[in-house]
């Protein structure tokens, strides 16, 4: 079926889109001159409902627009590093960020739930997805994450506050042959396999993802630790007493893989956090402040040392000297 196909230029984007069977458009390409790109959720009052096979792909396959916009150059590849879908699009096409070497976070609304075959691949540094919605709601994460076996960072976001926050470890799939007529069995190794599985008809299962962590303690390595358990206890939403205790009890004893892990993502205000609740000790912070300093991190050492010295204020004096006369 043949469909209307049209060119559409929105502030600093042109869009080449087509009309889709939803009633809405099908997002074909875009072109522009930024890596960052926020694709509006309606374009000639139809709904921006999907985005098609290679949208944003370097491939020979991809369908260019008649004509492309002088000055501008088409926003895929290598060039693209970030995307933020409204959250009007329910469906991601085959191959959509084929070859987008240097895409690094994607954001997408709680409507999201199709996804096409491949969607990902060779998308090496794509470890972040930002979704529009709470971890209380149905989502099409698992489908997403089912096309990432590399660790990723799931931000749930409500405006311009971050309201949850999972972290999904990468995992391995080997195909060992176990017979001589090339009959193979799959193992898979890392806990990131388990943790993926944790849904229940589109809702994070909150409570399965938090019992993989006693298991992950024997086979992931303390900074996957430190980042399972620090997701959980940034952002508690329905963490239960016993497994919070486990997260706090691991990364108290690992303090310095934590602190370099919070230093490393500039997280100030989960320093911040752990420092009031006591999971970073006046020690850990003392890391946290060195580590900073050393990456010339210069408001996140000035901040350290503060959360540093206020600590110290608060430590009790165990000893007291009194001098008395001769």
């Amino acid at each position: 079926m043949d469909f209307k196909r049209w060119m559409v230029h929105r502030t600093q984007l042109y869009l080449y889109i087509e009309e889709a069977e939803s009633g809405g458009v099908r997002l074909l390409r875009c072109y522009g001159d930024s890596p960052a790109i926020a694709v509006p959720g309606e374009i000639d009052g139809y709904p921006v409902t999907e985005i098609g096979n290679y949208c944003f792909a370097d491939s020979a396959r991809v369908r260019e627009a008649p004509e492309r916009p002088d000055g501008t150059r088409s926003l895929s590849g290598e060039y693209l590093q970030q995307v933020e879908l409204p959250d009007t699009v329910k469906k991601l096409g085959n191959l959509a960020f084929y070859n987008c070497k240097n895409l690094q976070e994607l954001c997408f609304g709680i409507n999201l739930t199709e996804v096409g075959s491949d969607a990902f691949m060779n998308c090496r540094l794509l470890h972040r997805f930002r979704i529009t919605g709470n971890m209380r709601q149905e989502t099409g994460l698992k489908q997403l994450l089912a096309q990432r076996m590399c660790s990723m960072d799931v931000f749930f976001v409500e405006g311009q506050r971050i309201v949850g926050r999972l972290f999904y470890p990468e995992y391995e799939e080997y195909h060992d042959e176990i017979g001589p007529a090339h009959i193979f069995a799959m193992s898979i190794r890392g806990e990131g396999f388990r943790a993926r599985q944790c849904f229940r008809e589109g809702l994070v299962s909150l409570r399965d993802y938090d019992e993989i962590f006693e298991q992950a303690c024997a086979e992931e390595s303390a900074e996957t630790l430190c980042r399972l358990a620090g997701s959980r206890l940034a952002y508690p939403v329905d963490l239960e007493e016993i497994p919070e205790q486990r997260y706090r009890e691991y990364l108290q004893e690992h303090q310095e893989v934590l602190a370099a892990v919070l230093v490393e993502e500039q997280e100030i205000e989960t320093l911040r956090q752990f420092a009031a609740g006591n999971i970073l000790s006046g020690e850990g912070l003392q890391m946290a402040a060195s580590m900073a300093s050393r990456m010339e991190w210069v408001q996140g050492t000035a901040e350290i040392l503060k959360l540093q010295r206020k600590k110290l204020q608060e430590t009790p004096k165990t000893e007291r000297y009194t001098f008395e006369e001769w």
